[in-house]
């Protein structure tokens, strides 16, 4: 069925008349699911009040299920009230069933100063709805020059569905006074309402709301403007589409539903609002820019909820987002279609009371020290720069893209778990596992996501029964592979660490400490077969001491031997290269040397001793020597063979023609003196002291294991001394050295 009106009398001055007037009930009907259309043009005479369609009380146009569409056009008057579709009085409807759809098309008019043009008009006792079909609203105010109310919706009564079917309504604000004119002017409670389970969209560039309930969606409610690039404020936000935060009292939505705000057609949202929107789920969108300032924007909602801000610009927020009483699941996704124009700046603290935090798209800064709880970086091939300390109280999750501490560099605190399939930048910043509940590190942690400090602080979990697994819950678990170029410290008491078996585990140094023997640290392997492998840097003085530890399937034969032999650790099986007890041995090739028998002038064969030592202290070993005499006659005991006159300090040349008895050694980075001062130059002697414990003939800096040197004996007599045998004792000490 098709209806067609247009008001006559267009060069006459009367009033009202209109293009198609319903004033009987069911006056347009269709009863069955054909399509029903009904078109009405108002006259243009100068009286004005000239509608396009009218549906006056009791009237009514109704269908059974088909398409409805309604287009009504105002004339184009000097007078006002051109009004395209006004619905007026109790018992006035439009109305279709089942699953039939309205679709509402209201164009005002009016020239000069024409006022109170609306598109569309439903007043009180006025409806339009639907049940499982859509309702869609399209409705533009008529006006010129200094007329006001020419609104492209004007809503004192219903326009709603009572199924599934959803409400669209575009209101678009006519000509004449802007202050006066919007595009959607809702009066009464529930002005726009669905009541099962639809959604409502609103579209306009300027909105006016009366009461509590003007909008009441079941289902999802969005608002965004009909103009591309058109601004949004919200709250005290400055924007062409102004949401403020009385209007935001006045909207409602599902409980289990989103509001949307904007649209990827919007111009830049600005945020400044102390509204309880947050209380549910909120996306703010645009092709623009987000801004969040001056007021936090909060979550107080006794369910969890989702906010979203997804801009295809730049998200920038200097206020914070803060949870109080649920979880708030937070998604920051800049640089929404994804043409690399849009990137993020975090100013604020962004707390989700233990929800989700995303910052997704483009990369940008945090340059916050307020606390994160669970962030995970999404960027793609963009950076995550930090502009400060990075506390999270929960996960730190790197899903792609980098995590840059800068070059400042700024510390990373973690209180839950950390996961990087992305990249994380270290440079010289230290990484902090400090929680109190088990913490987990998985992903990539070598190569250029390694670490440079690594600290953990955790000191939760249950240490083991046994040496093995029995009762044991990691405080920290490593699930892959880690490397830390500097520093791995573990000094806090009673923290348990499990790393994965037949995982490397490469570090430059690290300091263990687990300050007592009540306190010690736990290291355990992740099965009770196998090994987790350890490859250690620092050898010797340069490891810092192991103290306080029980580890066990620690094969750290990939690096330096682990100095862990103060008496303080456990070794509690399967370990390799770990020294847990003290070691020190010296041996000697043999405990007599012989010249043969003097004779005067005559320069015997030098004699060797080789001297082998091992010693597990950190900073190795010193051997010092003494002789109990001088070389002695053994029948005339007064009788002696002068020293050597050279020193251990400053040994000399000892060539044939000259006479004595000394000593060289092999060792050329001997303590005492300069290092080689023994054999720069070929060897260089000295004659022994007499009293202990004597000087030193050979050392080592670092744990050694059957270090070998060779100490050498010259004997050269004088033309006149005493023919003969001749004797002395030499003494050899060997002490450990230790930082």
């Amino acid at each position: 069925m098709a209806v067609t009106g247009t008001g006559g009398n267009a060069s006459g001055s009367g009033t009202d008349n209109y293009g198609v007037h319903c004033l009987t009930a069911n006056c347009i009907q269709t009863t069955s699911t054909g399509i029903l259309t009904v078109t009405g043009t108002g006259s243009a005479s100068s009286g004005g009040t000239n509608y396009g369609v009218i549906v006056r009380t009791p009237g009514s146009i109704t269908a059974a299920g088909g398409a409805m569409t309604i287009t009504g056009t105002g004339g184009n008057s000097s007078g006002s009230n051109n009004r395209g579709v006004l619905v007026t009085g109790a018992a006035a409807v439009i109305s279709n069933t089942g699953s039939g759809t309205i679709s509402i098309t209201g164009n005002g008019a009016g020239i000069t100063n024409s006022g109170s043009d609306y598109g569309l008009r439903v007043d009180t006792g006025g409806i339009i709805s639907t049940v499982d079909g859509n309702l869609t609203v399209s409705a533009t105010g008529g006006g010129a020059g200094t007329g006001t109310a020419n609104y492209g919706v004007y809503v004192s009564s219903t326009i709603k569905t009572t199924g599934t079917g959803n409400l669209s309504v575009t209101g678009i604000r006519g000509g004449g006074d802007t202050a006066t004119n919007y595009g959607v002017n809702v009066a009464i409670a529930n002005g726009f309402q669905t009541t099962s389970t639809g959604t409502i969209t609103v579209i306009t560039d300027t909105i006016l709301l009366a009461q509590a309930n003007n909008i009441n969606s079941i289902g999802s409610l969005t608002i965004r403007p009909y103009t591309a690039t058109s601004t949004v404020g919200v709250g005290a936000g400055s924007g062409t589409l102004g949401l403020t935060d009385t209007f935001l009292t006045y909207i409602t939505w599902g409980t289990s539903s989103t509001l949307t705000i904007g649209g990827t057609t919007a111009g830049n949202i600005a945020i400044n609002s102390a509204s309880t929107i947050l209380n549910q789920s909120v996306t703010f969108l645009t092709g623009g820019d987000i801004t969040l300032a001056t007021t936090a924007l909060a979550h107080a909602g006794a369910s969890a909820a989702t906010l979203t801000m997804q801009a295809y610009g730049t998200i920038t927020t200097t206020s914070a987002i803060t949870a109080a009483t649920s979880a708030l699941t937070i998604l920051l996704y800049s640089d929404f279609d994804a043409n690399a124009s849009g990137t993020i700046s975090i100013g604020a603290g962004v707390q989700s009371n233990g929800g989700t935090i995303t910052v997704q798209g483009g990369g940008g800064t945090i340059s916050t020290a307020s606390t994160f709880d669970n962030l995970t970086v999404v960027v793609g091939s963009n950076t995550i720069t930090l502009g400060a300390t990075f506390n999270d109280s929960g996960n730190l999750t790197i899903t792609s893209g980098t995590f840059d501490v800068s070059a400042t560099p700024y510390a990373a605190n973690i209180g839950g778990n950390y996961s990087n399939s992305g990249t994380f930048t270290a440079r010289t910043g230290t990484v902090t596992l400090n929680g109190s509940a088990a913490q987990a590190l998985s992903g990539t942690m070598t190569g250029s996501s390694a670490f440079y400090d690594l600290t953990l602080t955790n000191s939760s979990g249950t240490v083991t029964s046994d040496c093995e697994r029995t009762g044991w819950v990691a405080g920290v678990d490593f699930n892959a592979a880690a490397t830390v170029t500097n520093n791995y410290t573990v000094a806090t008491a009673s923290v348990k660490v499990e790393y994965e078996s037949g995982a490397t585990y490469t570090i430059n140094n690290m300091n263990w400490n687990g300050q007592a023997v009540g306190t010690r640290l736990y290291f355990r392997n992740s099965a009770i077969t196998g090994t987790w492998l350890l490859n250690v840097t620092a050898v010797g003085n340069a490891q810092t001491k192991v103290s306080y530890i029980n580890v066990s399937r620690s094969d750290a034969s990939g690096g330096a031997l682990i100095i862990a032999s103060d008496g303080t650790n456990t070794d509690c099986g399967t370990n390799t290269n770990w020294q847990f007890d003290e070691t020190l041995t010296l041996g000697i090739d043999s405990t007599s040397k012989d010249f043969g028998t003097i004779l005067p002038g005559a320069n015997p064969s030098d004699q060797t001793s080789t001297l082998t030592a091992t010693s597990n202290a950190v900073n190795g070993y010193v051997i010092y020597a003494w002789s109990t005499q001088a070389m002695t006659n053994v029948r005339f005991g007064g009788v002696t063979l002068a020293d050597w006159t050279g020193t251990n300090a400053t040994p000399t040349t000892f060539s044939a023609g000259s006479n004595g008895f000394g000593y060289s050694t092999d060792d050329a980075s001997l303590t005492g003196g300069t290092a080689d001062r023994f054999t720069n130059g070929g060897a260089k002697f000295a004659g022994f002291s007499h009293t202990g414990p004597g000087d030193p003939v050979a050392d080592r800096t670092a744990p050694a294991t059957a270090a070998t040197n060779d100490i050498t004996y010259r004997l050269y007599p004088s033309n006149t001394q005493a023919n003969g045998d001749y004797t002395t004792v030499v003494v050899y000490v060997i002490t450990a050295a230790f930082p």
